[in-house]
Order: C-alpha cells, then sequence, then structure tokens
C-alpha cells in the first residue's frame, strides 16, 4: 500500500466535512502572501465570505512489526495541522474547535481507508492555539492520525 493511498483517504473523508475548508494531501508552506492566499483561501459557499481555512496532511513516522512469516504489520503517524482566520465577533474559536471535533467523529476508532489499512485509535488533538500567519491572526491545530496497515509479503 503506497502511503499516499492513505493519506488521499483521509483527505477524502476530511473533505466530506461541511465547511473544512481546503485539505491538502502534503504540508504546504509560502514565503509570499499571495501564494499562501492561493493555499487558504476559502469562500463560504453559503455566505461568499472570504476566509483563511486550510488543512495538510503528511506522515510523521513509520514503524513496522513482524506479525507472521508472511505479513507486516505497519504503523503510522499522520500529522494533520489546521488553519482557520480567528474572527472574535463571530466566535470563531467555536467554528475551529466544532470543526476539530467534527473531525474526531468522522474518523473513530476501526474506520477502514483502504482494504487494509484503518484508524486504530482515536485521532489525537496535539495543538490548539492562535498564531500569527503573515499579519493575520488564526486559530492553529495540530491532529495526529494512527493508521494500522497490513502487508503481505510475496
Amino acid at each position: 500500500m503506497a502511503l499516499y493511498d492513505i493519506i488521499g483517504a483521509i483527505q477524502t473523508k476530511m473533505s466530506e466535512i461541511s465547511g473544512i475548508g481546503t485539505v491538502h494531501d502534503y504540508e504546504r508552506w509560502a514565503v509570499s502572501w499571495k501564494k499562501f492566499l492561493e493555499l487558504y483561501l476559502w469562500t463560504d459557499p453559503d455566505t461568499g465570505e472570504k476566509s483563511i481555512r486550510g488543512w495538510t496532511l503528511s506522515r510523521r513516522a513509520t514503524t513496522e512489526e513482524r506479525e507472521t512469516t508472511a505479513s507486516d504489520q505497519t504503523y503510522h503517524q499522520i500529522l494533520c495541522r489546521g488553519i482557520m482566520g480567528l474572527d472574535d465577533d463571530a466566535a470563531s474559536e467555536k467554528t475551529f474547535q466544532n470543526l476539530i471535533e467534527e473531525i474526531r467523529e468522522k474518523f473513530r476508532p476501526e474506520l477502514y481507508l483502504t482494504s487494509n489499512a484503518y484508524i486504530e485509535a482515536p485521532v489525537e488533538v496535539r495543538i490548539v492555539e492562535v498564531r500569527m500567519a503573515g499579519d493575520v491572526l488564526c486559530h492553529y491545530a495540530e491532529l495526529l492520525f494512527r493508521v494500522a496497515e497490513r502487508n503481505l509479503r510475496v
């Protein structure tokens, strides 16, 4: 199983969440503000309002154990980084926290991503804080997906 099949499955499921913003299947970085906005500017389909809202997915670690003489068990840690423009008057923290909870709910344990890879444990919320993106105050989060994958040796 290719790593990006697993990340792609996570990206597809996250993209099903209403209001999630843009979900990238790798870490996206930009030096220029214009490029950053191209990557993370999201338009609310209901109101037409634009805001910064996006997520990235990337592997942080992989371990592997011999299961039998014919198979191995691989464990991936997939880091999800989220960013959303902060709007105190609109209580945007509530929206951001709700999106995190919707992600957690979508990926409860034992959810198969592919025929041989599944979410092994509940999504871990590692960081939720406020950070600057350029000169814009944003909500920032890091979530960790633990994925188990069974690999047959031929």
